[in-house]
């Protein structure tokens, strides 16, 4: 991605018994940092060095082999599925169920859409991104994108919601026809 020219974060990874290093590069590269499994499975946001020393040693103590550490962007996170270089669904930590197309700003869509055209090979996936707010955002400059998950779960966009699940399934069929 960043060979692409997508932002995105300053990041390592180290093992679970690597606390002290992992605690002195995010301290290296500045606070705010996201502290995670690979997987994204158990996620931390450090804001403090108090903090840090929390969230490192949480998610040590729940993984197995490596941990990660990353810039972030203090805000919003918001996940985005795209499908080709449209922006079918987008949700936001904080907010229940799915936001409307129109409540952010067209430059992230647009920053998601960049970030799945930049992976060969993978025309759907759900793109996480951290930005300072949802509207009047300058994407290239100010958010990042933290991760590109192949597979998309469509109920993760529906609220839980198995109609709105199959409502969004049908989007993604109808998306992938016109191509």
């Amino acid at each position: 991605l960043r060979r692409s020219g997508v932002p995105v974060p300053q990041s390592q990874t180290f093992g679970p018994h690597a606390q002290t290093a992992a605690e002195s590069y995010a301290l290296r590269i500045g606070l705010p940092v996201v502290v995670s499994s690979l997987t994204g499975t158990y996620r931390r946001t450090a804001d403090t060095p108090e903090s840090l020393h929390q969230a490192v040693a949480e998610v040590a103590e729940r993984v197995e082999d490596q941990l990660l550490v990353h810039s972030t962007v203090p805000g919003e996170l918001l996940r985005l599925m795209v499908q080709g270089q449209q922006v079918l669904a987008v949700m936001a930590q904080g907010h229940r169920g799915s936001l409307d197309l129109e409540d952010f700003d067209p430059s992230l869509r647009q920053l998601a859409a960049a970030a799945v055209k930049a992976i060969p090979w993978v025309d759907t996936a759900a793109v996480t991104l951290s930005t300072p707010r949802l509207r009047d955002v300058d994407a290239e400059k100010q958010a990042l994108v933290e991760r590109v998950m192949r597979s998309p779960h469509l109920r993760d966009f529906a609220a839980g919601s198995r109609s709105q699940a199959l409502h969004l399934a049908d989007q993604v069929v109808q998306a992938a026809a016109q191509e």
